[in-house]
């Protein structure tokens, strides 16, 4: 029987969580789901996370901690240098290189998560040893073109979904009432009327957004709309619900309205 090959993990943290952010995706998401992409290559010799010490508030160190706790995670700081511009610049790719060579005699594959381009540098050095190496990013449009250029890159995936409708979403029960064929007051006829406008406005989008997300879709119903941030988010959890859009924290699409069950076609017939 062919024996598991021998893995370890490598995490760009301040990368991965500012792609995270971009898609409102927590920490402990992203590292529950990297622990999980990183088992299913063989048996995993070490994970460690490369953190730059920007900060100096107590509230992330306390984060890193939970996640080492309930993780396993170890985390490495890394330096953070200035130049005479004032501008910053990690040691976060250096760090990894000098972390992995010890490893190098010992795995099989290391799966890097990150999108930033500077870890060509780790990437080849490891492939002129025949090492096998993935590197695995949360948002592919914020991942470097050098990476795709140097090894295999893959999306790393939340599995979670992100919305449930709640029953206090103020867009449920006029669409409730008008799907079964009950009279709506003035204001069930305002709600149905920006659903319609929502769903209208999602199939534009969907024409002009290559790369369609959850923050974006939210702006663009609050601008085009006029809604709160509150708002815009009680009509995404509605039209989640409807498969008007299908959605994890990730991935948006906008799959091809049928008219015969648009919301559309149930504003006309509240139509006074």
């Amino acid at each position: 029987m062919e024996e598991p090959k021998k893995v370890i993990g490598v995490i760009d943290h301040q990368n991965i969580f500012n792609q995270g952010k971009e898609s409102d995706i927590k920490l402990d998401q992203i590292y529950r789901a990297i622990m999980k992409m990183i088992g299913e290559f063989g048996e995993v010799i070490d994970v460690r996370s490369f953190v730059p010490v920007f900060q100096t508030a107590s509230g992330p160190w306390k984060i890193l901690n939970e996640l080492l706790i309930k993780y396993g995670v170890s985390f490495e700081l890394c330096s953070v240098l200035r130049d005479e511009e004032k501008q910053f610049k990690d040691t976060v790719d250096f760090s990894v290189w000098r972390w992995m060579i010890p490893y190098h005699s010992c795995v099989d594959t290391v799966v890097i998560f990150t999108g930033d381009g500077d870890f060509t540098v780790a990437i080849n050095w490891l492939k002129l040893r025949k090492k096998e190496v993935l590197v695995c990013t949360l948002n592919l449009g914020m991942t470097s073109d050098a990476l795709f250029q140097t090894a295999p890159v893959k999306q790393l995936l939340i599995d979670e979904k992100q919305f449930t409708v709640s029953p206090a979403n103020p867009f449920l029960m006029p669409l409730s009432a008008v799907t079964n064929g009950k009279r709506l007051d003035k204001e069930g006829r305002k709600k149905i009327q920006i659903l319609a406008k929502a769903e209208e406005m999602f199939s534009a989008i969907s024409r002009s957004e290559e790369n369609l997300t959850y923050p974006i879709l939210k702006k663009a119903l609050q601008k085009n709309l006029g809604v709160t941030e509150e708002v815009s988010q009680s009509i995404i959890e509605i039209m989640a619900g409807l498969d008007v859009i299908q959605f994890h924290q990730q991935i948006l699409t906008i799959p091809t309205l049928k008219v015969s069950t648009s919301i559309r076609s149930l504003e006309e017939t509240i139509a006074p």
